[in-house]
C-alpha cells in the first residue's frame, strides 16, 4: 500500500490520505486517517 497526503502543499499531516494497492491499481481517500474510506476507482 502507499499513501500521500491530499494536500501536500501543507507541510503539516492531517486526517486526508489517497491509498492505492499497488498490486490491485484500486484508490481509496480516507478524510478521517484510515477509520472509513472512499472508493475513488481503478488507476
Amino acid at each position: 500500500m502507499y499513501h500521500q497526503q491530499v494536500n501536500s502543499a501543507i507541510p503539516r499531516r492531517d486526517a486526508n490520505r489517497i491509498v492505492r494497492n499497488i498490486r490491485t491499481g484500486d484508490v481509496f481517500w480516507t478524510d478521517d486517517h484510515y477509520g472509513s474510506f472512499h472508493y475513488m476507482g481503478r488507476h
